[in-house]
C-alpha cells in the first residue's frame, strides 16, 4: 500500500511538472513568437474594413495630473517632454524656457539659456539626456549640454543642417532629408560620429525639392537597441542598428494617401494637399506592444489611430467632441501605457464620458484645480485589451 502511495504520489508530480514544462514551454514559444513578430516588417492597412471606436470608448484607466500653476509656471504646452528620474522636462511651446515638474505636476523650475552667448542656445529643435544632463540641439550649430539647474556644462559645435538629431552608440543618426552631405551626398539618413562627421548613408533622396519642411517632432526614436526613423512625408518607418537600414513598419492609406503614384512634387504642393484633404505625413509613438499614430491631412477629429503589434489589429480613433475634438498630445509609452498631455479645458467633458473606475486623479490632483487653470495637464493611458475594439 505504501509503495503504491508513493508511486502515484510520483506520477502526480510528473505530470505536474510536465503540465508546468508544457506552460512554460508554450510561454517562450509565444514570446518567441511576438518578438519575432514584432521584429519583421509588416504593412498596416489603414482603409479597409477599418472600425471606428471613440477615444472614451478605447480607455481602460487614465490617470490626470495637473501642472501646478504659479506666477512661473504659466505654460501654453507641455508637448513631447521627456522623463527623468521622476521628473518631467519639456520646452514650453514655442518660448525658449525649459520646464521642470515632478511626474505629479509639481512646479520644480524653469530656465531659460537662450541667446548669442557661448553658454547660450539660440533655438532649441531637439533635447534628450546625457545621464543627468540635458542635450539640446541648434539646428545647423551646436549641441550644448546644461544640468537642470539651467548651468551650462559644454558645448559641441557643428555645419550640419538636420532637421533632428540623436545620439546612438559613439555618434549621432541624422534626418538629413533636404541636405548635401559631404558636398555631394544626397540621402535622407545619415549617421556621423561623434564630430558629426559621415560615416554610413541611407535612402537616397534624389533631386534637390524647391521647399525645406521640418516639424516639431522628432522622427528619430530609440527602439531597443535600435533607431526607428519616421521621415517627414513618408508612409514608411525604417529601422537602423548600426549595420543594417530596412524598411520596419509601412503604413498603407491607399488612395488616400497623397503622395500615391507621384513621381514629381507640386510646385504648389500645401495648397494642393489642403485641397485634397488625403493624409500627406504621420507621427508615430511606437511601443513594443502599440502604435499610437497621428496623421496631418484627412479628416480632423479622426487621424488617429490604434494599433495592437502584437496581432496586427489597428483601429481608427474617433477623437471629436461635438464640433471641436480632444487635443490629446502624445510625448511616450512606457509599461506600456501613453504618456501625453490634454487641455485642462477638455478633462471636465473627457471624464464625463467615463465610468468612475476609469479615471482618477495623481495626488495633488483635484478636478476643480483643473477647472480653474489655464496649464494643460498630464495624462497617462492604460488602453483597453484589443479584442475589446
Amino acid at each position: 500500500m505504501h509503495i503504491k502511495n508513493q508511486n502515484t504520489f510520483l506520477l502526480i508530480i510528473l505530470i505536474l511538472f510536465t503540465a508546468c514544462s508544457s506552460n512554460k514551454d508554450n510561454e517562450k514559444a509565444s514570446t518567441e513568437k511576438d518578438s519575432k513578430t514584432i521584429d519583421e516588417f509588416i504593412s498596416y492597412d489603414l482603409v479597409n474594413e477599418m472600425e471606428t471606436r471613440t477615444l472614451t470608448e478605447l480607455i481602460e484607466h487614465i490617470e490626470f495630473s495637473r501642472l501646478q500653476e504659479t506666477d512661473e509656471s504659466l505654460i501654453s504646452s507641455a508637448n513631447n517632454y521627456l522623463m527623468h528620474r521622476g521628473l518631467i522636462v519639456f520646452r514650453n511651446g514655442a518660448e525658449r524656457d525649459i520646464c521642470v515638474f515632478t511626474e505629479s505636476g509639481e512646479f520644480v523650475r524653469k530656465f531659460n539659456r537662450s541667446g548669442e552667448g557661448p553658454e547660450e542656445y539660440s533655438t532649441v529643435n531637439d533635447m534628450w539626456f546625457d545621464g543627468d544632463y540635458l542635450a539640446i540641439y541648434t539646428k545647423g550649430r551646436y549641441v550644448k549640454w546644461y544640468d537642470l539647474e539651467g548651468n551650462f556644462i559644454r558645448s559641441k559645435s557643428m555645419d550640419l543642417q538636420a532637421g533632428h538629431i540623436f545620439p546612438y552608440q559613439d555618434g549621432y543618426v541624422v534626418d538629413a532629408s533636404y541636405l548635401t552631405l559631404d558636398d555631394s551626398l544626397r540621402f535622407n539618413f545619415a549617421f556621423v560620429d561623434s564630430e558629426f562627421k559621415t560615416q554610413k548613408v541611407f535612402l537616397p533622396s534624389g533631386d534637390d525639392m524647391q521647399f525645406q519642411v521640418f516639424m516639431a517632432n522628432s522622427s528619430l526614436m530609440p527602439d531597443n537597441g535600435k533607431i526607428l526613423f519616421n521621415r517627414m512625408m513618408s508612409d514608411t518607418v525604417y529601422s537602423f542598428n548600426a549595420t543594417e537600414f530596412e524598411p520596419f513598419i509601412h503604413y498603407d492609406f491607399g488612395n488616400e494617401w497623397y503622395f500615391k503614384n507621384m513621381t514629381s512634387m507640386p510646385d504648389n504642393m500645401f495648397i494642393d494637399v489642403q485641397n485634397s484633404g488625403k493624409v500627406w505625413n504621420v507621427s508615430s509613438k511606437i511601443s513594443s506592444e502599440f502604435i499610437w499614430l497621428s496623421t496631418y491631412g484627412g479628416e480632423p477629429g479622426r487621424n488617429k489611430y490604434l494599433i495592437d503589434r502584437g496581432n496586427d489589429k489597428s483601429i481608427r480613433v474617433d477623437t471629436r467632441k461635438g464640433e471641436e475634438y480632444y487635443a490629446l498630445s502624445p510625448s511616450l509609452w512606457e509599461n506600456e501605457e501613453l504618456f501625453g498631455s490634454i487641455q485642462s479645458i477638455n478633462v471636465p467633458e473627457l471624464i464625463s464620458s467615463l465610468g468612475q473606475d476609469q479615471y482618477s486623479f495623481n495626488e495633488g490632483t483635484t478636478l476643480e484645480e483643473i477647472k480653474s487653470s489655464e496649464n494643460p495637464v498630464l495624462v497617462k493611458i492604460k488602453f483597453k485589451d484589443s479584442s475589446e475594439w
